[in-house]
């Protein structure tokens, strides 16, 4: 895997906001900017299963209209075959590794609602701790660029154990903090899994299993970047980076949710 100077950048960037004190709705509007730069994408959004409503809710999007957001609520999710399938994975999955982009192509749900904004090639991530879902990310792009491949499901991967650790502790942060927060209008919930889709049995609660742990070669970050002007070249994610830098990374925003 290779990361640019800017890549090296916005991933630093993004990882600096994930250590940071937040509120849960606060960090997924956040790290939508950079997810989206990070994975050269247009449109993201994020939502949090809400087992009371037995849907996903709260959600926040960019580069998505609050109209097509809203007909989703009203009808779509009634439709909607994908989100379930998706929601059972527990590590960062392509959409076309699930449903075939010509079969999702043929269904009501993509051509009146996903591509009503645009959204065409899909990379999604949802994150559990024990039964409950903290957030999920799900990222789009439009049918001019290439499909996602391996390499971005990797670099989305990679942050993944740090995301969950971030979204687990940003749950349970006050509503405001440092006098500089405050709460935010509600948001309609966008999405649901009340719907089998694609005629496949599932349960309306989705499995929630614990975060997955990382084993063997694990993915890492970026390497500080020297100070010489000359070093600024793209960097190939060494193994010995990935398993010196990263779990450093973890362990700071650990001992923030410790405190």
């Amino acid at each position: 895997m290779y990361l640019s100077y800017q890549k090296q950048q916005v991933l630093s960037q993004l990882l600096a906001t994930l250590a940071e004190t937040q509120t849960e709705k606060d960090l997924r509007n956040r790290i939508g900017d950079p997810l989206l730069k990070l994975l050269d994408a247009d449109y993201y959004a994020s939502y949090v299963w809400e087992p009371e409503h037995k849907r996903f809710g709260r959600c926040v999007s960019l580069n998505m209209s609050d109209d097509t957001l809203a007909s989703y609520d009203a009808y779509y999710r009634h439709v909607d075959g994908l989100t379930p399938l998706m929601a059972r994975k527990h590590t960062t999955t392509l959409v076309n590794q699930v449903v075939p982009q010509a079969e999702l192509a043929k269904t009501e749900f993509f051509n009146d609602f996903l591509q009503r904004d645009g959204l065409y090639w899909g990379l999604n991530l949802y994150m559990w701790q024990a039964q409950s879902n903290v957030g999920d990310v799900r990222i789009w792009r439009n049918r001019h660029r290439p499909a996602f491949d391996a390499q971005e499901a990797s670099m989305l991967e990679l942050i993944r154990p740090a995301l969950g650790i971030a979204l687990h502790r940003a749950r349970s942060a006050p509503a405001a903090q440092d006098g500089a927060s405050h709460a935010a209008p509600a948001v309609p919930a966008c999405h649901s899994s009340q719907e089998p889709g694609y005629r496949l049995h599932h349960s309306a609660h989705p499995p929630g299993p614990g975060l997955p742990q990382t084993g063997g070669r694990q993915p890492g970050n970026a390497c500080r970047r020297p100070e010489s002007a000359g070093s600024r070249q793209p960097i190939r994610m060494t193994a010995r980076m990935t398993t010196y830098y990263l779990p450093r990374q973890l362990i700071a925003i650990q001992c923030r949710a410790n405190h």
